[in-house]
């Protein structure tokens, strides 16, 4: 999950892993629980978003990205504006991150969001599609 709004109105820029599993209680009863995990600091937006779309795609190459897409940008659901906006993030090493430290073992590359060509026209809270072409 990357972006939303946090109870008070405010934008987010977090990036975090969800999963809801079921387990057992110590009465043995069935129950769900939620785990949460944040992901490393570069994974972070480069600025608050809510109302995107999001996607992991592998591109022609084999290389592998996930874009936000859209949305709404600002500090606050108020104040907040549609954005045209595509970006994206390399996934290499968060499916590989040994190779991380094969490639770089002095941690010296920087991973960020790079931005991608705008859409047509801004938008939020579309549904989103990815096709194999």
């Amino acid at each position: 999950m990357i972006g939303g709004i946090n109870p008070a109105g405010f934008l987010l820029n977090w990036c975090y892993g969800v999963e809801f599993f079921n387990d057992t209680d110590v009465a043995g009863q069935s129950e769900i629980k939620l785990f949460m995990s944040y992901q490393e600091a570069s994974m972070q937006l480069p600025f608050a978003r809510m109302m995107h779309e999001s996607c992991i795609v592998r591109k022609s190459n084999g290389q592998i990205k996930m874009l936000a897409i859209g949305g709404k940008v600002g500090v606050d659901q108020i104040t907040s504006g549609f954005t045209d906006s595509v970006i994206s993030y390399d996934m290499k090493y968060v499916f590989d991150p040994y190779l991380k430290k094969k490639i770089d073992p002095e941690d010296k590359i920087d991973v960020v969001w790079e931005t991608n060509k705008n859409m047509n026209n801004a938008r939020a809270n579309f549904a989103l599609t990815v096709l194999d072409n």
